[in-house]
């Protein structure tokens, strides 16, 4: 039987891979839990800012480890559990340390199919209800959609979000190209809209901790308050490596550089986020005297994935995709009626994490999955 709560000892946990996000507040003989930083601030929380987790942000994008941008502000960690006994706080981290498997590509291509078949099939078993499936024309949605076709039922339509403009970008025209293959109803979202707005509804429902999401705003609008369940295909790629910089990230993994990977992530959002005339995002702008700071701080988390089978697949797994990309499930499309995201699978997110280098190298794994999964869609 279950056990009463304790009103003396409280307690508060998160999902096995800490998706969910739970904050929690903790100064001196105050606690406090909320799905919210804004609730915990509205409540009394201290908001002293946290110099080095936003001076990471300000070069990376996001926010790496457990850190918020607030000094007392921190999220429950994958399987975290936190106990308030007697004034005092205990964080337990659940964190899975997987084995390397010994496992040939052919199996590895088999399970590719296999676990997200399965997961799938557990889906439509459970939802008689009306399905949208965001369809990016990348490989995880992808996936999905040509799944369900195979299972003998499609998503009532697919949602693609588009910048804005009037030629399609790629992405656009990819996913157009999948939708009239298979015949579901294809919705192109995104009329002229203003940025800023959406930019800072983004900010808000992701917590005040990442920097994207803005563009999904019109999907966000379509789903909230309708009768859809959303599919959302968080986690495939990054679980099978189909990375350019991953083969130089494991050469300096192997020889204990992780500060050099830091610095290289973060080089990389520069370059993507740079101004013409700026250069080094915004960190040379907010926290120009933090760049060691930063590098030490994600260097270290890097580090602790160094037995991992990939460090950086890890790292990007655990900080990239469950501190920033999970928000796409938990609060843009969480007004749907129902997320489901095949690929969190504890499974699948097992066998991924798992995979030898030498299986995951190539970047081809999930295309390999695709095209022998789907023979009938080899055009």
């Amino acid at each position: 039987p279950a056990r009463r709560p304790d009103p003396q000892t409280p307690s508060a946990g998160v999902d096995p891979l800490g998706f969910l996000q739970l904050f929690v507040y903790i100064k001196g003989a105050q606690v406090g839990v909320s799905p919210s930083i804004l609730q915990l601030l509205a409540a009394g929380a201290d908001p002293a800012p946290d110099p080095v987790a936003l001076a990471v942000f300000h070069r990376f994008g996001n926010l790496v480890g457990n850190d918020t941008p607030f000094r007392h502000i921190r999220v429950l960690p994958p399987g975290g559990r936190l106990t308030w006994r007697a004034g005092h706080a205990t964080v337990e981290d659940h964190t899975p340390a997987p084995r390397t498997l010994d496992i040939s590509r052919e199996a590895a291509v088999e399970g590719f199919i296999e676990l997200p078949r399965a997961a799938i099939r557990r889906f439509l078993d459970s939802w008689d209800g009306p399905i949208a499936l965001p369809l990016s024309g990348g490989r995880d949605s992808r996936h999905i959609l040509l799944e369900m076709a195979h299972q003998g039922r499609l998503p009532d339509t697919a949602l693609t979000f588009h910048h804005g403009g009037h030629v399609l970008n790629a992405e656009v025209q990819a996913a157009r190209a999948v939708a009239a293959r298979t015949g579901v109803t294809h919705r192109v979202m995104g009329a002229p809209r203003f940025r800023l707005r959406d930019s800072l509804r983004g900010l808000l429902m992701t917590q005040l901790c990442a920097d994207e999401h803005a563009q999904m705003m019109p999907t966000h609008d379509f789903l909230t308050g309708s009768a859809y369940a959303a599919l959302d295909g968080i986690g495939g790629d990054i679980l099978t490596n189909p990375d350019d910089d991953a083969a130089g990230f494991m050469e300096r993994a192997g020889r204990d550089d992780f500060e050099g990977i830091a610095r290289a992530l973060m080089d990389g959002h520069a370059r993507v986020n740079n101004r013409h005339g700026h250069s080094g995002c915004a960190g040379p702008l907010y926290s120009p005297d933090l760049d060691e700071a930063a590098t030490d701080r994600m260097a270290r988390e890097i580090r602790a994935y160094a037995d991992w089978p990939d460090p950086y697949q890890a790292f990007w797994f655990w900080h990239r995709t469950r501190r920033e990309i999970a928000f796409t499930g938990t609060a843009v499309l969480g007004g749907a009626a129902m997320v489901d995201s095949p690929y969190l699978d504890p499974d699948f997110v097992a066998l991924g994490l798992s995979l030898p280098w030498s299986v995951t190298c190539d970047q081809r794994l999930h295309d390999d999955a695709i095209a022998r999964a789907f023979p009938a869609y080899a055009d």
